[in-house]
């Protein structure tokens, strides 16, 4: 009986203990785009934000998603939906550093290398991230969950 209580308690703690876990609901994604429609993109840590669907197939997450493109040259997306607030009408915005920040909050971001963890502030998670597919042949990039 007490390797089973002993188990669960183990359990318990590595449950609640992910780094990755964050207040921010599952929303459907669904953002592609060509590269020739976002040209901020394609600099290092040249980003754009995306807070309104242009299509009814489009959807953006709970608070818009972030593109970025990281310094190892890579493409990350992140919800903008700040994790301490976690309203879809409080935002992160990004700069030209790599640092996307609440307004609301003050909470800092470092979006430089692909991972959006906390830089200040009070948040104490990184921004939700989605999976980012390049087509390198057709300049094409797929945002989703």
């Amino acid at each position: 009986m007490s390797k089973k209580i002993f188990l669960i308690l183990i359990i318990a703690i590595l449950a609640c203990c992910n780094p990755n876990r964050t207040p921010i609901p599952e929303m459907p994604v669904r953002l592609e785009f060509n590269l020739a429609s976002a040209p901020e993109l394609y600099s290092y840590l040249g980003f754009k934000e995306f807070v309104v669907p242009q299509y009814v197939s489009q959807y953006l997450g709970y608070g818009g998603v972030v593109v970025f493109h990281t310094m190892d040259d890579r493409f990350c997306a992140f919800d903008m939906s700040c994790p301490y607030e976690a309203k879809p009408d409080v935002r992160v915005h990004c700069d030209n550093s790599g640092i996307a920040r609440c307004d609301s909050c003050g909470s800092a971001f470092y979006l430089g290398d692909g991972n959006a963890f906390v830089v200040e502030g009070k948040a104490k998670y990184p921004l939700k991230s989605y999976a980012v597919y390049y087509n390198s042949a057709l300049y094409n990039i797929l945002v989703t969950n």
